[in-house]
């Protein structure tokens, strides 16, 4: 996750010098074009690691049940085996 934030740290900071080249001389549309390009892409990388983190927060979630449902298992399991062992 901490990855996906320095990504987009570090892109945010090109755009940022981007935006300053093209405001600086104000007549470059080849830095404007490559500025919205940037941003697109910026933009996609932005979506592909919300993604990639809501991927793994239902991962995560799924671990959590998985191990819930295993711990009522031996919870059940246990309190079967101290019946049997009062019966005796």
């Amino acid at each position: 996750m901490d990855f996906g934030r320095d990504v987009l740290s570090r892109q945010t900071g090109e755009m940022h010098v981007l935006h300053l080249v093209v405001h600086g001389d104000g007549n470059s549309r080849g830095e404007g074009t490559l500025l919205r390009k940037e941003s697109r892409t910026v933009n996609s990388r932005v979506v592909q690691l919300c993604v990639q983190l809501f991927h793994e927060i239902i991962r995560q979630r799924a671990n959590v049940l998985q191990l819930s449902q295993l711990v009522n298992k031996v919870l059940v399991v246990t309190t079967e085996l101290l019946r049997l062992a009062l019966r005796e």
